[in-house]
């Protein structure tokens, strides 16, 4: 059971983990979990806060984050000890790690049902009982949540319609006087907030632990800076986001990201937006939008709507994660074959200085213009129409350089061939933001490497690109984080 508890590497460790056992030295040895247990931890905050503030305020997170633990620790070995006594809990809602102390007192629970009884009776009431002041601060929806999180949206959610059904076949064959025992009275308790639970999760779905307090901690800031500037905001939206590191939950809940933003920046916004982001959501949450498609789907929602400037400054950061609060970046609108779109622009500054943008060609006068440009600086290229080009263009519309590159969706894998800059804007640093941008834009649609030929390469060493045994000339592992953006890039002939 240890080793199960412990020694799953693909599953958070939920006990100490053990190193080994010494019989000639009597001596065995196992990991120290530091940390005070729940309820000496809230019996120490009740006494140094008469008023109970700083208690209120880390029960909720603590019972959420201790429940589901045990939850996880019965799902594992059948049983479980939901008794505060023997369970550590950061009280920190950014920080993970609950522990059970022992595992010694467990007893064996049958169902899931019997679980949230137990969780009832014997982790909330003693504490509420031991601290008035928490009594009715954490309810049902709180323990379901615990229990779907631990489980899996999926299967948490069919185990609790599951009870509604066995609850109704049980009432069905059972007299009616029976059904006013205490036991009885919690079971009716528990079967109306789950019909509640599952209905709302239904239509919005289950918000994690760490986005809801996510969601929490940033609203107490806007709170106390409600004329905050949309850059502030969205530096604080992003410190929240690496704090509770929600990117680590967006495999279980892809459609965590678009949530956040909906709940907080985006929380006040026109009814048509709002809808077309709950139509996002519930999109990401079927699985007929993937997650790599979500910079798209923003896109043609903003080709679709009239934003104001706010609107758009969020929405890009929505769908391209890497973008910085400072950064300048927007949209322009494309009309490719006749059909209109939206392509986002980054604006970025040389070493001098002076202004430019990237995006992708959006006409085909533009991929010719690119062409001539290669040419110009005798670095022939055959250009095919799997290609796509990104380019940088000066504040006048003039072209300064750009790329080209082809997507392997199956492999995940995608190749630039080349990059080039116009002869005055060589060595200020046109070609090193065009190779970051395209690895950027790359990393957001979900591509795990960009490969290139081996020419120039110490250029390309400079960002990130190496030699793999693996793969033809360079490659860049982009699953690793972003390398900054390069301020110059030396001359070469050409080619940069």
């Amino acid at each position: 059971m240890l080793i199960v508890c412990a020694g799953d590497r693909a599953r958070p460790a939920l006990v100490e983990a053990f190193g080994g056992l010494w019989p000639e030295h009597q001596l065995w040895t196992e990991e120290l979990i530091p940390g005070e247990t729940l309820d000496r931890a809230l019996a120490r905050l009740a006494r140094r806060d008469p008023d109970s503030d700083r208690l209120v305020a880390v029960w909720p997170n603590a019972a959420w984050s201790a429940m589901s633990t045990l939850v996880d620790l019965w799902d594992r070995i059948g049983e479980t000890d939901p008794s505060p006594r023997n369970i550590i809990v950061p009280l920190r809602d950014y920080h993970r790690g609950a522990r059970v102390v022992s595992i010694s007192g467990r007893r064996p629970l049958a169902s899931l049902e019997q679980v949230l009884l137990e969780l009832r009776s014997s982790f909330i009431s003693p504490i509420e009982t031991e601290h008035p002041a928490l009594a009715g601060r954490v309810g049902w929806q709180v323990i379901l949540a615990a229990a779907v999180e631990a489980l899996g949206a999926r299967r948490g959610t069919a185990e609790l319609a599951q009870i509604l059904t066995d609850r109704s076949s049980a009432q069905s064959a059972t007299e009616t006087g029976a059904q006013d025992s205490p036991t009885s009275e919690g079971r009716s308790e528990m079967c109306a907030a789950i019909r509640t639970f599952l209905a709302d999760i239904t239509r919005d779905g289950l918000r994690p632990r760490r986005l809801h307090f996510a969601i929490s901690r940033w609203g107490r800031w806007l709170d106390l800076n409600p004329e905050a500037t949309c850059q502030a905001r969205a530096a604080t939206l992003q410190e929240v986001w690496d704090t509770y590191a929600l990117t680590e939950l967006l495999p279980q809940h892809p459609s965590l990201r678009v949530r956040l933003y909906r709940d907080t920046v985006l929380r006040q916004v026109e009814p048509s937006l709002a809808s077309a982001l709950d139509e996002l959501i519930t999109r990401l949450r079927s699985g007929e939008l993937l997650q790599d498609q979500l910079s798209a789907a923003v896109a043609d929602l903003r080709a679709q709507l009239a934003l104001s400037a706010e609107e758009d400054y969020f929405l890009t950061r929505l769908s391209y994660p890497y973008l910085r609060p400072e950064d300048h970046a927007g949209f322009v609108e494309a009309h490719p074959g006749g059909s209109q779109q939206s392509e986002m622009v980054v604006t970025l500054d040389d070493i001098d200085g002076n202004r430019f943008r990237i995006r992708h060609a959006v006409s085909a006068r533009e991929v010719a213009r690119l062409h001539r440009l290669f040419l110009a600086a005798k670095l022939p290229v055959q250009l095919r129409p799997e290609h796509r080009f990104l380019v940088a263009v000066g504040e006048r519309d003039q072209l300064l350089g750009g790329l080209f590159y082809e997507v392997s969706p199956e492999t995940r894998v995608a190749h630039m061939d080349k990059v080039v800059v116009a002869e005055p804007v060589r060595g200020k640093g046109v070609a090193g933001a065009l190779i970051e941008e395209l690895c950027n834009r790359l990393r957001t649609e979900g591509l795990r490497s960009l490969t290139t030929g081996f020419f120039r390469p110490q250029l390309f060493y400079r960002h990130g690109f190496t030699v793999e045994r693996r793969y033809a000339g360079l490659v860049r592992d982009l699953s690793a984080q972003p390398a900054g953006r390069q301020e110059r890039s030396e001359p070469l002939a050409g080619l940069e």
